[in-house]
């Protein structure tokens, strides 16, 4: 049987200048895709800080949010 994980939903209250995200991810190949500066690497940032506690070299602070991620039919915060 093989491990099935994929994001399932992302919620960024503050994050740099990132206010109100609220991203329901859906099966299969999802994009980010917008105009130069508009935030698309920060949410990729955001996602990595918190999956792995890492922290971001442009941004001083953790996102303030949630990520749901979905592994086997079942939701971990």
């Amino acid at each position: 049987m093989s491990d099935n994980t994929r994001l399932d939903r992302l919620n960024i209250s503050h994050y740099g200048p990132l206010r109100d995200i609220d991203i329901d991810f859906e099966n299969g190949f999802n994009a980010f895709y917008g105009r130069n500066e508009s935030g698309k690497t920060l949410i990729v940032e955001a996602i990595e800080s918190l999956l792995s506690d890492k922290e971001s070299d442009r941004i001083s602070q953790r996102p303030n949010g949630f990520l749901k991620v979905e592994k086997n039919n079942e939701l971990f915060d």
